[in-house]
């Protein structure tokens, strides 16, 4: 933990509410190295232990990036954080969702297991911050009509856990960087991943 607080960062005070109700004061040490250039445009590859803050060091500046640009459903999708698997996907999606609660723009989770088609039905009426599990992101890029996400080359494609990746096999192949790229259009990137003290 550092004594920074969250206050001191260039972010709204829609998700300075959100924060404070989520008891948060302090930055932790990846939040404190992570967000400030996230905020900057700039990508980030981090690596921390469970439970020191990764989630809400990603997430910070990915909705204020979508809140400053006024980014709206019609939009389509800014910014994809992928997970590597349902439950940590889960887990991400309620801190998006505590976060964004005082904004206006739109959270979806589309993992493996779920109804596939109100997932689908989801994204066609304009999901903006997208948590999704490899796989089942591949699936909607490849056969959901109407996702759009040509705006994710201007915003951002966030990684959670990204050393548990590698384990997923070939079939989840949009995790390699060049399938990244493509989907991306060599946008903006952050990485954070588990087990290590940054």
């Amino acid at each position: 933990m550092t004594t920074e607080r969250f206050e001191s960062l260039p972010i709204s005070e829609l998700s300075l509410n959100s924060i404070k109700e989520m008891n948060f004061q302090c930055l932790t040490q990846i939040q404190a190295r992570s967000i400030p250039p996230l905020l900057e445009g700039k990508d980030v590859l981090g690596a921390a232990r469970t439970g020191s803050g990764k989630t809400l060091a990603f997430l910070i500046p990915a909705v204020e990036l979508l809140h400053h640009i006024r980014f709206t459903p019609r939009n389509g999708t800014g910014v994809v954080v992928i997970c590597p698997t349902r439950e940590l996907a889960i887990q991400t999606h309620a801190v998006a969702k505590d976060l964004l609660k005082y904004h206006s723009q739109t959270l979806g989770l589309v993992i493996g297991g779920a109804a596939r088609r109100g997932e689908a039905e989801r994204i066609v009426k304009g999901v903006n911050l997208l948590v999704a599990t490899p796989g089942r992101l591949l699936d909607h890029l490849q056969n959901t009509k109407g996702f759009i996400y040509k705006n994710l080359k201007d915003f951002g494609l966030l990684i959670n856990s990204v050393d548990d990746m590698e384990f997923l096999g070939r079939g989840h192949h949009i995790c390699h960087k060049a399938e990244l790229a493509r989907i991306a259009n060599e946008g903006n990137y952050a990485t954070i991943s588990t087990g290590y003290d940054i």
